[in-house]
């Protein structure tokens, strides 16, 4: 889904009838000030691809739950890092293996995840909450949903990944916070 302005004022005669043809055809839908572009359409390429890794997804969830057990072995006792949860009523899959950042790690999550990249390592903010976003603004206020989205990181957690590589990026999520 893409968000784009409606009034923006780049948008010339022949971007105006391709929304306009957009909206007719059902591609977008417009409410308020903006338009919903909705791109929902796979190729029959894509779609093998993903009949054939829906066949591997035991395997897949498995290495990602092992690299959260290592990764939580790991980042454990660093003060100021908060684990992923995990409830005896539910399994997590760790989609993505994400932490939040306290007061007591020293830095905050921007600065960690800039210093992250410097050493090579790569790292992604939580979501943005969406009553934050222009299109869902309405004036209310989730300060649960705004303060996870400040303090979160998601940390490489590729299926690929090895254990060596999750040493590296710990090993540098604690000399940061010195």
């Amino acid at each position: 889904m893409e968000f784009i302005p409606v009034a923006e004022p780049c948008l010339g005669k022949k971007e105006l009838d391709y929304v306009a043809n957009c909206i007719e055809s059902n591609w977008i839908s417009s409410i308020g000030d903006y338009i919903v572009k909705f791109e929902d359409r796979i190729t029959n390429i894509q779609a093998a691809i993903g009949v054939v890794q829906l066949e591997r997804i035991d395997d897949f969830i498995e290495k990602k739950r092992e690299n959260a057990r290592y990764y939580n072995s790991l980042l454990n006792r660093i003060k100021g890092v908060t684990l992923p949860p995990e409830e005896e009523y539910a399994e997590n899959v760790y989609w993505m293996y994400s932490i939040l950042i306290g007061d007591e790690y020293r830095v905050d999550r921007d600065t960690l995840m800039k210093k992250l990249k410097e050493k090579g390592i790569d790292s992604r903010p939580f979501f943005y909450p969406v009553h934050m976003m222009p299109f869902f603004k309405g004036g209310q206020d989730y300060p649960l949903a705004e303060d996870l989205s400040k303090r979160g990181i998601n940390l490489p957690s590729s299926v690929n990944l090895r254990n060596d590589q999750i040493e590296r990026i710990v090993d540098a999520i604690k000399s940061i916070c010195k």
